[in-house]
């Protein structure tokens, strides 16, 4: 662990004891989110690493190969929407790394605008539990906490392009110019949840910060405009 540590830029050493824990929760997340499918062998707080067979063909492909079926899979309506929300909630950044922290689903709900329900969040929170796309905890009284897995990061930000090579594909008609992969539901969307996160509306370049794929304050006022929509967003 602590070799992985120095080779991502986040080195144990002349740490204190509580930024050490930090880096060591954030890698044990991304380790525990790997291992579903197949890129490492690892056991939560565990200090070693391995790579089983199903890893080798990452030595020439990305992760990005994975990125189709983790998309094609079925969800409901209400279960995309609340991944959705629960991806721009959960992002922590740092200063040299960006974490995901747990979030009540309370608070998704509220994001969402939908009235709390117990049962409901209840059995959105297993139906993404059981596809590996969150994570977390839920304990009698429906106290739920969870935090998006790297799968369900992938599927939640589905604009995001794994070959950047590529040519670019022809925009739809109607989009603003400059912003074919961010929607109306997208800014809608990032713009609550900063909102609840920060406890007021954010600015501008926050929000732009935060799109995926990151934009331009010009075009993110271009997109306003076509998809009429008021700033702050209500």
């Amino acid at each position: 662990m602590g070799r992985l540590a120095a080779e991502l830029g986040l080195p144990f050493d002349d740490r204190s004891d509580d930024q050490r824990d930090e880096v060591m929760l954030t890698l044990d997340r991304v380790l525990c989110d790997l291992v579903p499918i197949g890129v490492v062998a690892y056991e939560s707080e565990g200090f070693t690493i391995e790579y089983p067979a199903t890893a080798r063909r990452f030595r020439e492909e990305s992760l990005a190969s994975l990125w189709p079926p983790i998309r094609s899979g079925y969800l409901a309506a209400e279960d995309e929407a609340f991944l959705t929300a629960l991806a721009s909630l959960s992002e922590y950044p740092g200063m040299h790394h960006a974490d995901v922290a747990e979030i009540a689903a309370e608070d998704v709900f509220a994001t969402l605008g939908w009235e709390w329900d117990g049962p409901r969040a209840a059995s959105v929170y297993r139906n993404l539990n059981e596809q590996g796309l969150l994570a977390g905890s839920m304990f009698p009284g429906y106290s739920i906490r969870a935090r998006v897995t790297y799968a369900g990061l992938v599927r939640a930000l589905p604009e995001a392009d794994p070959d950047p090579g590529r040519p670019p594909t022809r925009r739809a008609r109607g989009r603003p110019k400059g912003s074919r992969a961010v929607t109306r539901d997208q800014i809608v969307t990032t713009f609550r949840a900063m909102r609840t996160q920060f406890g007021r509306a954010p600015t501008q370049g926050e929000l732009c910060r935060r799109l995926e794929p990151r934009i331009e304050v010009r075009t993110l006022r271009d997109a306003l405009d076509a998809y009429g929509l008021p700033w702050p967003i209500e």
